[in-house]
C-alpha cells in the first residue's frame, strides 16, 4: 500500500468522520455512535502504519516505540466492535442494554491492550519492526495481541450474526452489506495473525516474509471495503438528494417567490440530504399557503395532505418534474 493511496483513504475517512460527528451533535443515534467509532478506529489503524505519523508516534529517541503497534491493535479492535454496533443499530428494535454491554467490552479491552503495551515498554528498540519481532517474546505483549486479535475476530463474526439475513433495500443496508465483506476480510486477518503469533511463540518455525503478504492483502481489502461501506450510505443519499433537488428547484424558486414567508433555516451539520428535504418541505408549505389564499386553481401541482419526512424529497421531486413538463397546467 503506497503512502499516497493510504493518505487518500485517510483524508476520505477523516472528512466523513467529521461530518458524522457534526450530525451526531444534532441528531444523536446508535447508528451514528457506531459509525463514529468505526471510522475513528479505522483512521487510527491507518495512521499507525503511515510512516510520517509512525515516526511521530515513536517519540524522541523512540521513547514510545510501542505506540504505533498499540494504536494499530486498538484500532483493529475498534473497527470490529464498531461494525458490530452498526449491525445492532440496523435491527428493527434497538436494545440499549446490548449496546451498552458491547461498549463496555470495547472500553475494557482497549484499556487492557493499552496498559499492557505501556507496562511492557520498548526495551530500547528503535523501530516498529524491531519492536514487533521482540514483542513475540514478551508475555504481556502476547496477551495484548491475543486480546486484540480474538476480540476483533469475535466482533466481526458477531456482526454477521446480527445482520443476517442480509438486506439491501436502503442506502444504509447497502453500506452495511459492503462492510460485511470488509468484516470478512478483517476476520481472516485476525485468524492469520493468531496463527502467525502461535508460530512465533510456541514453535521454532516463525512465519516467513511471504506469509505476511497474505495479511497485507487481507488488511488492504478490509480497509478499502470498510471505508467504502462507511461512505456508501451518505454518498448515495447525497446523490439522490442532488437528483431530486435538480428536479424541483424551479418549482421551489417559483413557490417561494409567491410565499417567501415559508422559508426555513437548515442546520448545516445535518448534511446535504437534510438541506434538500428542508427545501422540499418549503415547497409543500408554500403550495398549501397558495391554495388557502387563492383557491385550487393555482397553476402549481396539488400538494398532498400528508407526506412523511422520509418520502418528502421524492414526492416533491416528482411534483417538480410534472411542473417542468407542464402537466400541472
Amino acid at each position: 500500500m503506497t503512502i499516497a493511496f493510504l493518505l487518500a483513504l485517510e483524508v476520505v475517512v477523516a472528512t466523513w468522520l467529521a461530518t458524522r460527528v457534526l450530525r451526531n451533535q444534532v441528531q444523536p443515534s446508535p447508528t451514528l455512535r457506531a459509525a463514529i467509532l468505526t471510522a475513528a478506529s479505522l483512521l487510527a489503524a491507518m495512521l499507525a502504519v503511515t510512516e510520517p505519523v509512525e515516526v511521530i508516534l515513536r517519540g524522541p529517541g523512540a521513547a514510545t516505540v510501542w505506540a504505533p503497534t498499540m494504536l494499530k491493535h486498538v484500532g483493529l479492535l475498534g473497527c470490529g466492535v464498531g461494525v458490530l454496533l452498526m449491525g445492532l443499530a440496523q435491527r428493527p428494535s434497538h436494545r440499549a442494554r446490548t449496546e451498552f454491554v458491547v461498549w463496555v467490552w470495547f472500553a475494557s479491552s482497549a484499556v487492557a491492550v493499552t496498559t499492557l503495551h505501556v507496562l511492557a515498554g520498548g526495551s530500547g528498540k528503535r523501530t516498529s519492526v524491531e519492536y514487533v519481532e521482540w514483542s513475540h517474546s514478551q508475555p504481556l505483549l502476547v496477551v495484548a495481541m491475543l486480546v486484540a486479535y480474538i476480540g476483533g475476530l469475535v466482533a466481526s463474526l458477531g456482526f454477521f450474526v446480527v445482520i443476517w439475513p442480509l438486506r439491501i433495500s436502503s442506502p444504509a443496508e447497502r453500506g452495511v452489506a459492503i462492510m460485511a465483506v470488509g468484516a470478512g476480510f478483517a476476520a481472516g486477518w485476525c485468524v492469520a495473525r493468531v496463527e502467525y503469533l502461535r508460530q512465533a511463540v510456541w514453535t521454532s518455525d516463525p512465519p516467513a516474509g511471504a506469509d505476511f503478504v497474505i495479511t497485507q492483502l487481507l488488511s488492504l481489502a478490509s480497509i478499502v471495503l470498510l471505508t467504502a461501506g462507511l461512505v456508501w450510505s451518505t454518498a448515495e443519499a447525497d446523490v439522490r438528494a442532488w437528483r431530486s433537488w435538480r428536479r424541483f428547484r424551479r418549482l421551489h424558486a417559483r413557490t417561494l417567490a409567491a410565499v417567501p414567508a415559508v422559508r426555513r433555516s437548515s442546520d448545516f451539520r445535518l448534511g446535504f440530504d437534510s438541506w434538500v428535504a428542508d427545501r422540499a418541505v418549503e415547497v409543500l408549505d408554500a403550495l398549501h399557503q397558495i391554495v388557502r389564499l387563492t383557491g385550487p386553481e393555482t397553476g402549481f401541482p396539488p400538494a398532498p395532505d400528508h407526506v412523511g419526512r422520509a418520502e418528502v424529497t421524492t414526492v416533491v421531486a416528482q411534483m417538480g418534474r410534472s411542473y417542468d413538463r407542464g402537466e400541472s397546467r
